[in-house]
């Protein structure tokens, strides 16, 4: 839990993935799940729940172009179909916090080995999390 925002973030990493969906399918107060290449599987119930609330957030970072790759970048089209091009960023076209505080969901790449990524990139994740997202671009409909 982030204590200065009572925020329940969720991370996992590698095979953690795993642990995450025992955990969302136990329906605890989870507001944001942060996957550091990660999404090997489950990616339908990822993006259902995301889809159940509003105020849920959801960060994929994967590193290469193997399976949590493509898994990824098809979670985040099936996001974008249902929640509009302005919610999921696909492109870091400003710093990780920025990226991650501007839209509900953020799915980005990293040049960063598959190891190094929680010490490399966790810090900013959380920062970019703790501002609640731009109402906005939470509720837009699709294009």
């Amino acid at each position: 839990m982030a204590p200065e925002t009572n925020r329940w973030i969720l991370i996992a990493h590698s095979a953690g993935f795993e642990s995450a969906l025992a955990l969302m399918r136990q329906d605890y107060p989870i507001d944001a799940v942060v996957l550091l290449d990660a999404l090997y599987a489950g990616e339908h119930l990822f993006e259902r729940w995301v889809l159940e609330r509003s105020e849920r957030r959801l960060v994929l970072l994967f590193a290469g172009h193997g399976t949590t790759a493509q898994k990824s970048r098809q979670l985040g089209n099936w996001l974008r179909a249902s929640l509009g091009s302005e919610a999921v960023s696909d492109e870091a076209t400003e710093n990780l916090v920025e990226t991650v505080r501007r839209h509900r969901v953020a799915i980005l790449r990293t040049r960063v080995r598959h190891g190094d990524i929680p010490s490399q990139h966790l810090e900013e994740i959380v920062e970019g999390l703790r501002a609640p997202v731009d109402r906005g671009l939470t509720e837009t409909s699709k294009p």
